[in-house]
């Protein structure tokens, strides 16, 4: 676990340096840079579940993962927000939930994390976590 002040310091001047807010030309789901206070008030939202991906662009399973979260994100749509966090771009984020494993993938309802894997999962069986969360 690499929690010393030399790499948080880094972590926030990479934040700086790289920007913050929401990406530029993504869609509403995709964000870089969230401070964990932000992360938190994107997944308090009363009675709708938030499904939240993290991801890299250098993990394999991740990118081939990317059509099926687009497609899930369409066939949620007005059920379940999703929020999509690379770790490399979100690093005060990965750190502070320890993200170890991509892809990993958590459900929040009512701000609190009913569910969570961090295994590549077939869209029918992320259909289904969705599903009893919706």
């Amino acid at each position: 676990m690499m929690r010393s002040a030399g790499l948080k310091t880094f972590l926030l001047l990479l934040l700086l340096i790289t920007g913050i807010g929401k990406i530029k030309g993504q869609d509403e789901s995709h964000f870089q840079g969230l401070t964990v206070e932000e992360f938190f008030k994107k997944v308090n939202i009363k009675d709708t579940s938030v499904f939240v991906y993290f991801n890299a662009d250098w993990c394999v399973p991740c990118v081939k993962l990317k059509p099926v979260i687009k497609d899930l994100e369409k066939e949620y749509q007005g059920k379940i927000k999703f929020l999509i966090l690379d770790v490399d771009k979100n690093p005060e984020i990965s750190l502070h939930f320890e993200i170890n494993t991509l892809p990993y993938f958590s459900i929040y309802k009512n701000s609190k994390e009913v569910w969570h894997k961090n295994i590549f999962m077939s869209k029918e069986k992320l259909a289904a976590a969705l599903n009893q969360y919706k």
